[in-house]
């Protein structure tokens, strides 16, 4: 019985654990990420571009053994543009929207010291849901650690509360 229970409250601090640093982890990727774009954007630079080729690929993903998996198409603009009375053709633009069709003009932002690092203006919402989500991982990681915490409370007080000279009665009687 002891076993059992030891075994179970090891495995409540690994889940417990688990959750924790995975939060942690979402949670720094999700501000570096938004610590990233707002450094890109505070010296960025825009203009308009032309998008003179669209090019896509796509990715699967496998989830779990029943076979399930899903697609997703994931769609790159070539675009040309003048910074700085200089011309520059054929910039990688990711991620951009499947309506987007050759020919058609964007509005581009562009490092002034590299105009080749351009991008479309980055959807700050999206690292929200993010930020949160983590926040909620990390959260749940740790209410199931302050379980443990309690649990174990809970038995040093009622190991304490039987003296080794307390007679406990034996089930078979």
């Amino acid at each position: 019985m002891k076993k059992t229970k030891k075994s179970s409250i090891t495995i409540l601090i690994m889940i417990g654990l688990f959750f924790t640093i995975v939060g942690i982890i979402a949670l720094i990727i999700a501000i570096s990420t938004q610590q990233e774009e707002s450094t890109f954007m505070s010296k960025a630079e825009s203009c308009t571009a032309q998008v003179t080729n669209i090019d896509s690929y796509t990715t699967s993903k496998s989830h779990g053994t029943k076979g399930i998996s899903s697609t997703v198409t994931h769609y790159v603009a070539y675009v040309s543009f003048t910074a700085n009375g200089v011309k520059y053709n054929n910039v990688k633009i990711s991620d951009v929207s499947s309506s987007i069709e050759t020919g058609d003009q964007l509005t581009i932002y562009y490092d002034p010291s590299n105009p080749t690092k351009a991008r479309l203006k980055p959807n700050s919402a999206l690292n929200i849901p993010r930020i949160i989500g983590s926040v909620i991982i990390i959260v749940f990681g740790m209410f199931i650690l302050l379980l443990f915490v309690i649990a174990k409370k809970n038995n040093s007080k009622a190991q304490q509360q039987i003296s080794p000279n307390d007679v406990i009665p034996d089930a078979n009687s």
